[in-house]
C-alpha cells in the first residue's frame, strides 16, 4: 500500500489518542496496519514525534544516559 507522510502521521496520532499507547508502539502498529516497513515509516516521522519517542526511550532506560561521574 502506498502511504504518504500525512496519512502515516494521522494514523500514528490516532493510535496514540485512541489506545493510550506510547509513540513507539503506535509507530510500529501503524506500520503493521498500513503494511509498510518500519524503516520506511521512520522516514515519515516529524521532529516532535522523534523527540517524544526519544523521551519514552529515556523513561524506560532504553537509551544510554551518557557518562556521568559522581565526584
Amino acid at each position: 500500500m502506498l502511504v504518504n507522510k500525512e496519512e502515516f502521521l494521522k494514523k500514528v496520532t490516532s493510535i496514540v489518542n485512541s489506545r493510550n499507547d506510547g509513540y513507539m508502539d503506535a509507530v510500529l502498529t501503524a506500520c503493521e496496519e498500513l503494511n509498510i516497513d518500519p524503516t520506511q515509516g521512520a522516514k515519515y516521522l516529524t521532529a516532535p514525534i522523534k523527540e517524544k519517542i526519544r523521551a519514552e526511550g529515556s523513561e524506560m532506560n532504553m537509551l544510554p544516559t551518557g557518562g556521568k561521574l559522581d565526584l
